[in-house]
């Protein structure tokens, strides 16, 4: 903790703006208050646009179509990894589908799942795993489902900036000067926060609506109202479509 707050004092030292937040999964964040001395919200500002915010040319509500036609040639980034998902309620409604059929083994069971999520168009990208092998960059987009037409609702940029090669004054100062120009960097691209010290959000009474969330070395851009409206969507729909036996009576 003496190291810790020994590199906070150096980097507030000579780098004015700074931001919060421990770099690591998205899971994982811890967010950590910072004294607003040190840090510069524009609070009177107009509210941004942050539906307007890209991160390597990607903004909220994009499609894989564009993002691999229009953003991927010309970004420096190669695919690494793609996850397909079937939703959990489909797969369920599937499930029962394929048992009724007469599919008894769990791999009979899984194929026919993998057939019907297939034919009705169930079977979707929900995650998109870029990198930039250059400098180690990487950035991570998260789709809705073919309900609310596969948008991106999530992008998620990391780069080795929060990391440190040894303990010696001098990897002290490289680590707080990438931090500095990282974070210059970012408030010359999308301006200064309007929230926290490291928040900018389209509309600042609403938390669900478009924002963009910084830390050491990490963007976090994200429209959490279009992932509840996806999954309110999904529910319904699955529900509406479960095919259940002919009951007659």
């Amino acid at each position: 903790m003496m190291l810790k707050n020994g590199l906070f004092v150096l980097f507030v030292c000579f780098s004015a703006p700074v931001f919060a937040g421990l770099f690591g999964g998205d899971d994982e964040i811890e967010f950590e208050e910072v004294d607003s001395s040190v840090s510069v919200i524009d609070e009177n500002a107009e509210p941004p646009l942050v539906q307007t915010f890209d991160i390597i040319g990607i903004t909220l509500e994009a499609t894989y179509p564009y993002i691999k036609s229009f953003v991927l040639p010309k970004s420096g980034y190669t695919v690494v990894d793609a996850e397909t998902v079937i939703p959990e309620l489909y797969k369920y409604n599937y499930e029962y589908t394929c048992r009724q059929k007469g599919a008894k083994t769990p791999k009979a069971i899984e194929g026919c799942i993998q057939g019907l999520a297939q034919k009705n168009k169930m079977s979707y990208l929900q995650k998109l795993k870029l990198k930039r092998f250059k400098t180690g960059e990487e950035v991570e987009i998260f789709f809705t489902s073919p309900l609310t037409k596969n948008l991106v609702y999530k992008v998620i940029y990391r780069n080795d900036a929060n990391e440190i090669e040894g303990l010696q004054m001098t990897h002290v100062y490289q680590k707080n000067a990438k931090i500095r120009l990282f974070w210059d960097s970012v408030v010359e691209k999308y301006g200064n926060p309007n929230v926290s010290p490291a928040s900018w959000f389209s509309d600042p009474s609403d938390p669900n609506q478009a924002s963009m969330t910084a830390f050491y070395g990490k963007l976090k851009l994200e429209n959490m109202a279009l992932y509840a409206e996806d999954q309110a969507e999904l529910k319904t729909s699955a529900h509406k479509e479960f095919q259940v036996k002919d009951y007659r009576f």
